[in-house]
């Protein structure tokens, strides 16, 4: 019994050179089950022995602890940086901050797509909230594209819309061209230009030929 309990003293103390501090405390409790079921000892050694091997044990457990705590730390420093982030995309598509022209979505698209990518270089949060933060982020970035998404159709469609009205004021200028009912149709004339200065821009893939035709 004794030169067993002498074998896992050894191997026991094997394990403070081990770098995997789990892997560490997991076989130093499998150590700790095999010892338990080794009979006595000589009583003269039977103090000895046993100071060895939990002593060695002592410290595999303690490496573990701290292991765990700074874990918990980090891991609760990690939350916060993510619930961090996450208040920054919530206040980026709030409605008195959202951007209010093509430019500026793309400027903002970019900030959120760096945000993401800093959100995957954090590390892991404790478990309890790991999926609550998880789905504020996700749902906030959603929100942000989604907003993007209709602003762009929007603008699309009022591009689509504004095109039709100019259209139709080519068309009726076309009709007035070869009048030579001067003055009614010098007022005509500058009543389309007014009329087409208070339309907003077409798609660019028209502006220049839709003008040019107005023109």
């Amino acid at each position: 019994n004794l030169e067993q309990k002498i074998a896992l003293c050894e191997k026991m103390e094997e394990l403070l050179l081990e770098t995997n501090i789990i892997t560490a405390y997991r076989k130093s409790i499998e150590l700790f089950n095999e010892w338990k079921e080794i009979g006595p000892v000589p009583n003269d050694k039977r103090e000895e022995i046993w100071d060895r091997f939990n002593e060695v044990r002592t410290k595999i457990f303690n490496n573990f602890k701290e292991y765990n705590e700074k874990q918990k730390s980090e891991r609760e420093a990690n939350y916060e940086q993510k619930v961090l982030l996450c208040e920054r995309i919530e206040a980026m598509v709030a409605d008195d901050a959202l951007p209010t022209n093509g430019k500026d979505w793309v400027v903002a698209s970019q900030k959120v797509l760096e945000l993401q990518a800093l959100w995957k270089t954090i590390g892991m949060v404790p478990t309890a909230v790991n999926t609550e933060i998880y789905e504020r982020f996700r749902t906030s970035c959603n929100k942000f594209f989604d907003l993007k998404k209709e602003y762009f159709d929007r603008m699309n469609s009022d591009l689509e819309e504004n095109l039709r009205k100019k259209t139709e004021l080519c068309v009726t200028a076309e009709s007035l061209q070869d009048s030579t009912d001067w003055k009614k149709t010098t007022e005509m004339f500058y009543d389309l230009q007014r009329k087409w200065k208070e339309i907003g821009p077409a798609p660019k893939k028209h502006s220049d030929q839709i003008w040019g035709r107005f023109r």
